[in-house]
């Protein structure tokens, strides 16, 4: 579905010669609305026929589907050594896209247990809530 999506709003910006980056805050500031806290899901999705993978950013709502807030496609072959910064620069764009007093919890599953990614999230002053596997011991210093 994201790439449909990502596919059809490249078309039309190109159509209208807009900047995706230039939307991206109107459209995160209108989903948003004027909530005050929010949860969203971080997740990579593969395209094995096209050798592509999709980290996406997704607004949880109440109605029992997420909004896509953020979305970046690349090649798997650029993913090798370059994953987390694809994930620090969506995660850095989210930011600047929300207002401060917006409160940002994000979910995410186990392939996001990392301690530098913990550190960028705390960094940007993010909430969040991320699975583990059951052998891995969390302890607050």
């Amino acid at each position: 579905m994201y790439k449909c999506v990502s596919l059809w709003l490249e078309t039309v910006c190109t159509q209208l010669k807009l900047q995706l980056s230039e939307i991206v805050p109107h459209w995160i500031s209108y989903l948003l609305g004027d909530r005050k806290e929010i949860m969203v899901t971080m997740d990579w999705t593969d395209f094995d026929h096209d050798n592509q993978s999709t980290i996406a950013l997704n607004l949880v709502t109440t109605h029992g589907r997420a909004t896509p807030l953020l979305w970046k496609t690349v090649d798997k072959s650029k993913l090798k050594n370059n994953r987390n910064n694809y994930e620090d620069e969506i995660l850095s764009q989210l930011r600047d896209c929300v207002p401060d007093f917006v409160k940002v919890t994000i979910l995410a599953d186990r392939g996001f247990c990392d301690i530098k990614l913990l550190s960028f999230l705390s960094e940007m002053k993010f909430d969040y809530i991320i699975r583990i596997r059951g052998n891995i011991l969390v302890e607050d210093e």
